[in-house]
């Protein structure tokens, strides 16, 4: 009987509405994206890329510090109990303390990331409507 090689779970570079969106990064989980600029860019367009950039720029960052952090501290904890694997439930508690102790800092990100996101509505409308307006004298 042959047996099919399995395939590699490493994700691969995906095309989304003209962006390459590559594998997680691998502390801050969040993808890396190459955004596309497009041939004859207008202001607005350019404008737009630049604002997603950034933002997604901003959250790469902030969750690989935060990443890094938490598993510096996850580790640190993981060796007061040395000679012992720790069960679900006592790591529930470095858990709880790790968000307890974050609480503002993640109410903070939610609050600049729900910003940022809202920032980019104007722009994203502006262009839209640009390209409506180019497809329809075509």
């Amino acid at each position: 009987m042959m047996t099919t090689p399995k395939k590699s779970l490493k994700p691969e570079s995906v095309w989304i509405r003209g962006d390459l969106y590559g594998p997680p990064d691998p502390v801050s989980n969040l993808p890396h994206i190459k955004f596309m600029v497009r041939e004859n860019e207008t202001h607005a367009e350019r404008k737009l890329r630049e604002m997603r950039q950034e933002a997604h720029e901003w959250n790469h960052t902030f969750w690989h510090g935060h990443n890094t952090k938490f598993l510096k501290e996850k580790e640190d904890y993981i060796t007061r109990f040395p000679n012992r694997k720790l069960s679900a439930d006592e790591m529930s508690v470095f858990y709880k303390d790790f968000l307890d102790r974050n609480r503002n800092l993640h109410r903070a990100y939610n609050m600049e990331l729900y910003s940022r996101n809202f920032r980019l509505l104007w722009p994203e409308l502006l262009v839209s409507v640009e390209r409506l307006i180019r497809r329809l004298r075509l």
